[in-house]
């Protein structure tokens, strides 16, 4: 196993164990009465988003060390997240567009307990199925799906693993239409205009500026898919690239 692999692979582990051990102490009101589970969750949720929609891992794991050494701070402060504008303007276009069909809270939880069977990283992302949560309690009808004629170029990014938007929905909406383009981006975090000197980052402008899309290449910071071709396999998520110039974030 590569040292990189093992390291990350052990943190992660100690994220979820502490989590869960959090957790429980949180319900028994054994941190701090002001921290509850919910406080506990957001908390993570918001670090995981970060800055740029960019996972802070380094500030999670030192919190939830701080946290289990006595000092449980990372989650007080935290604790009393609010909704942003954006995403209370968000919410109403998304859950306008979701045809979640059997709108119940059952089918949330089938399709939330579904997907973490899934989860073969065991990082427990649930950024998505928060949001098919709140839908449920959308009350106007939502319009039939259906699949858009696209015939115009267009370049989708996203990356090995993005903690935001799962990259398997950019893999389908590439098989989708036939002038698309895909630049994937070898590490994690969503999105990357943020991160300036990126090759995704640098290709996007490029685009943006020109409308040529870029052509085929594989290399270590990016692959560029061109139109008809056909995405690689994901890679495991600890064996794509790490450090600064891969774009993790350390605070």
């Amino acid at each position: 196993m590569p040292a990189a692999r093992f390291t990350r692979g052990i943190k992660a582990a100690f994220r979820r164990q502490a989590s869960d051990e959090i957790l429980v102490l949180a319900e028994s009101t054994g941190l701090n009465a002001s921290i509850t589970p919910w406080s506990v969750r957001q908390t993570i949720f918001g670090a995981l988003q970060g800055p740029d929609g960019a996972a802070d891992f380094p500030a999670i794991t030192e919190g939830l060390q701080a946290t289990l050494e006595g000092n449980p701070e990372f989650f007080t402060a935290g604790s009393t997240a609010i909704p942003t504008i954006a995403s209370v303007v968000a919410m109403p276009i998304e859950c306008s567009d979701y045809d979640l069909e059997a709108n119940t809270f059952a089918s949330f939880n089938e399709s939330l307990t579904k997907g973490l069977e899934r989860d073969t990283s065991h990082i427990r992302i649930s950024y998505t199925w928060q949001i098919q949560l709140m839908c449920i309690a959308w009350p106007f009808p939502v319009p039939a799906q259906t699949t858009l004629p696209v015939d115009k170029k267009m370049l989708l990014v996203t990356a090995d693993f993005d903690p935001v938007a799962p990259t398997e929905y950019t893999t389908f909406a590439f098989a989708q239409a036939k002038t698309y383009a895909l630049a994937v981006r070898h590490e994690d975090d969503h999105v990357s205009f943020g991160l300036v000197h990126q090759p995704s980052t640098l290709l996007t402008k490029e685009f943006l500026r020109t409308g040529v899309l870029p052509t085929a290449r594989n290399e270590t910071l990016v692959t560029v898919y061109t139109p008809g071709m056909e995405r690689e396999p994901i890679p495991d998520l600890y064996d794509v690239p790490t450090g600064p110039a891969a774009g993790d974030l350390n605070t």
